[in-house]
């Protein structure tokens, strides 16, 4: 349908899709140029290990289980949230404030 739509042949599309698609290596040099801007613009202090941490510490966040919380009072928050484990009646609680 997509590319009935963009008046081309499914090779056609399927060619421009993997063409504007990344390869891993210009995805590294990417985020390596990234980290880069970010250490001499924003973060001159960050560290090597940083970016790691941070991948760590949203993976965590994403579980509701952020590592600077004490676990059981992550999870407690956890289990007075939505039946999925996402911010539920604390956070809407929060926002009528």
């Amino acid at each position: 349908m997509l590319a009935r739509e963009r008046g081309l042949m499914m090779r056609e599309l399927v060619a421009e899709l993997a063409g504007a698609t990344p390869t891993v290596d210009e995805l590294r040099e990417r985020a390596r140029r990234a980290e880069e801007y970010v250490q001499q613009h924003l973060a001159p202090e960050l560290a090597e290990s940083d970016p790691a941490l941070a991948a760590d510490t949203w993976t965590a966040m994403e579980a509701c289980a952020a590592p600077e919380a004490p676990p059981a009072r992550a999870l407690a928050s956890c289990r007075r949230g939505s039946p999925d484990g996402g911010p539920g009646r604390q956070y809407r609680r929060h926002r009528r404030r």
